[in-house]
């Protein structure tokens, strides 16, 4: 057997007498580990975290890989409703005047920027605390809105009015999205590096986001019928929606809310009366954590941030009774 260096160092292939009178010679094109090691080195600083893996969460592999995978999703499914849009306000159509596109687009806009805008004020306060739940929840408004934006040119008659509809979905998404991003960076970031986590969470969504792009380039011309659109609108969606509830069930906050706390305390209790001690961890209640747990609280009678004389007015009515 002789092998063969590139460079002195990197084994590029080897050859092997496949004869015994050593008269016929095979050639085997090698990979070289370390040149995959070597590539991989230059690409760890331009998409991950500055001191990875010490600077960042243990879930961060995991929710950033189904992260990336849901973008990509998103950006097929965004490209096909968009294409859609287009025709609905009349690119290719010689009739239509830029005119009459224009203020189409302007009230799609504008009912999307009011609604953004109500959303935050209405709802601002639990982005942050219940991050799974609206993250995920993001990512359905996301796609209502593109469903219904794809539906719009269909029925021409209410095509403002489901574009209007699909604009204002999506720019709440953008709002929960985005606020709950930064929970989720807060998170991750262990080194007081909570921008570049941030920073280098933009990169991989570029990088994914340009490469669905591209998918979506490629798959274009097969574009014509509303049987091919839907079917494939139907997979990126249901994909889009998959990776995103992997990603978020991934995360393990070590921080409460109300229903962490609750499956908590409640589990505590469970405990003192079986006469045993010791408290869940952050990966124990990630396990019971709801995704979609748009009222955290339930039945249960805990009461996040009671003042004193509530709970020694309880505790006196305990003792009474």
């Amino acid at each position: 057997t002789i092998d063969e260096y590139r460079n002195g160092e990197n084994l590029c292939c080897r050859y092997q007498f496949t004869s015994k009178d050593k008269s016929t010679i095979d050639r085997k094109d090698l990979v070289d580990r370390t040149e995959w090691k070597h590539t991989w080195s230059r690409l760890t600083p331009v998409f991950l975290p500055e001191g990875y893996p010490e600077s960042v969460s243990s879930d961060y592999i995991a929710y950033q890989k189904w992260d990336s995978l849901q973008a990509m999703m998103s950006s097929m499914t965004g490209l096909i409703s968009t294409r859609a849009i287009l025709q609905g306000v009349g690119v290719g159509n010689a009739e239509a005047t830029p005119a009459a596109a224009v203020v189409q687009w302007v009230l799609r806009d504008g009912t999307g920027m009011i609604g953004r805008v109500l959303f935050a004020w209405f709802k601002g306060s639990e982005l942050d605390s219940n991050a799974k739940t609206w993250r995920f929840m993001a990512d359905i408004l996301n796609d209502i809105g593109l469903t219904l934006e794809l539906c719009a040119p269909m029925v021409p008659e209410y095509f403002l009015a489901l574009a209007c509809c699909g604009s204002l979905a999506k720019s709440i998404c953008g709002v929960a999205g985005g606020c709950t991003k930064a929970a989720i960076s807060r998170h991750q970031a262990r080194k007081n590096n909570m921008a570049d986590v941030a920073a280098k969470d933009g990169s991989q969504e570029t990088a994914v986001g340009f490469i669905g792009m591209l998918m979506g380039v490629a798959i274009s011309p097969v574009l014509e019928g509303q049987a091919i659109i839907w079917t494939l609108f139907i997979v990126f969606t249901f994909l889009h929606l998959f990776c995103n509830w992997m990603a978020v069930s991934s995360l393990i906050f070590d921080s409460l809310n109300m229903q962490r706390s609750r499956i908590v305390f409640q589990q505590w209790i469970d405990d003192r009366s079986k006469r045993q001690v010791g408290f869940l961890t952050p990966t124990q209640v990630a396990a019971r954590e709801k995704i979609l747990d748009l009222m955290p609280m339930g039945n249960s009678n805990l009461k996040m941030g009671a003042s004193f004389q509530v709970v020694r007015d309880a505790k006196l009515e305990s003792i009474s009774s």
